[in-house]
């Protein structure tokens, strides 16, 4: 676990659970980058706020690797929401996402 418990009560108090999608969303104070990712600052490090919660959940991010967000949702912290991948797969994930949005929509 990177952090203790009462760090990990504090930062669960910046996330609303979606009941429906099971999204966690999270609405930390100044709680979006200008990219749609939340943010947060924690013990003087900035995070975006999925690692944080990835970190505290499941251990660090496998060097060489980012996460994805699997429910396409950019302010989601839900660590079963989250797979790390490589830069490239991310990517594709997301290009096919849009296509996949195109069509439906």
């Amino acid at each position: 676990m990177l952090m203790g418990k009462q760090t990990e009560q504090a930062v669960m108090d910046r996330v609303v659970l979606i009941p429906f999608h099971e999204c966690w969303e999270w609405v930390g104070v100044g709680f979006v980058n200008d990219r749609g990712y939340g943010k947060v600052r924690w013990h003087g490090k900035k995070y975006r706020a999925h690692v944080l919660l990835f970190e505290l959940h499941l251990g660090p991010v496998p060097s060489g690797l980012e996460l994805d967000h699997v429910c396409r949702n950019r302010t989601c912290v839900n660590p079963e929401h989250l797979e790390p991948v490589t830069h490239r797969e991310n990517l594709l994930r997301r290009w096919r996402a849009v296509q996949r949005d195109r069509v439906v929509g």
